[in-house]
C-alpha cells in the first residue's frame, strides 16, 4: 500500500510546499537523494541477514516506503518543470518526449533486468540485484546533474499575498469538494482507489 497511499496523501503534500517557496529543482534533488539512497539500502539490506532476519525485514519495509515517498517529489517537480521552463504550445511537445524517454527507460530496464551482470567482475558487486540498484543511482545522479546544469527556471511574478491565498485554496478546496460531489461520483471514486491498491500489489509481488 505504500505506493497508492503515498501518491493520494504525500504528492499534494509535495505541491504545496512547491507553490509555497518554488525551488522545483531543489525538490526534484532532494528526491532524487531519497530514491538514491532507498535503492542502496535495498541492494544492501540483505548482508545482514546472517545477524539478523528481523532487522532486514524492517529495513526492507523501511526502504521500500522511502522509495515510494521519494519519487513523489521527483515526479510533481519534474511536471512543475515543464509547466514553468516551456512556453505553452511548447508543453505538448516537452510531455510527448517525456513519453519518449520513460518508455526508453523502461526498455533499458528490461534489458538490464535479463543481462546476468555477476558475469562483468571485477566491474560489478558480484550481485545482480545490487548492481541493478546501483546502476538506476548513478542514472538518477547523472540525470539530476544534467537538469540542474541545462535547465534554467524563471522567477514566479505572483506576490505572496496571491500565494498564500492560492495555498489556502489548495488546501480547503479538496476537503469541500469531497463533501460535497454528488454519490455516483463518490462510488467510481471508492472503485478506482481500490482497484489502484490492488494494482499496486499485484504488480509488486508479480516482479519478487
Amino acid at each position: 500500500l505504500a505506493g497508492p497511499l503515498a501518491g493520494t496523501f504525500f504528492q499534494p503534500l509535495i505541491g504545496i510546499i512547491s507553490d509555497k517557496f518554488g525551488h522545483q529543482k531543489t525538490i526534484v534533488a532532494t528526491g532524487v537523494i531519497g530514491l538514491v539512497a532507498s535503492l542502496l539500502g535495498l541492494g544492501w539490506a540483505s548482508d545482514l541477514k546472517e545477524q539478523s532476519s528481523e532487522i532486514t525485514r524492517a529495513l526492507v519495509l523501511l526502504f521500500i516506503c522511502t522509495l515510494n515517498l521519494a519519487v513523489q517529489p521527483v515526479q510533481l517537480g519534474l511536471r512543475v518543470l515543464i509547466i514553468e521552463v516551456c512556453r505553452p504550445e511548447q508543453q505538448i511537445m516537452a510531455s510527448a518526449w517525456v513519453t519518449r524517454m520513460i518508455g526508453i527507460g523502461n526498455i533499458i530496464a528490461q534489458l538490464a533486468g535479463s543481462v546476468d551482470t555477476t558475469k562483468l567482475r571485477p566491474f560489478t558487486t558480484g550481485s545482480h540485484f545490487k548492481d541493478l540498484c546501483l546502476l538506476t543511482s548513478i542514472g538518477l545522479i547523472v540525470t539530476a546533474i544534467g537538469l540542474g546544469l541545462f535547465v534554467r527556471t524563471v522567477a514566479d511574478p505572483i506576490s505572496s499575498s496571491v500565494r498564500r491565498k492560492n495555498q489556502q485554496s489548495r488546501l480547503i478546496g479538496p476537503w469541500k469538494a469531497i463533501r460535497t460531489v454528488f454519490p455516483g461520483a463518490m462510488s467510481v471514486w471508492k472503485v478506482q482507489v481500490l482497484s489502484w491498491m490492488g494494482w499496486f500489489q499485484f504488480l509488486y509481488y508479480a516482479t519478487m
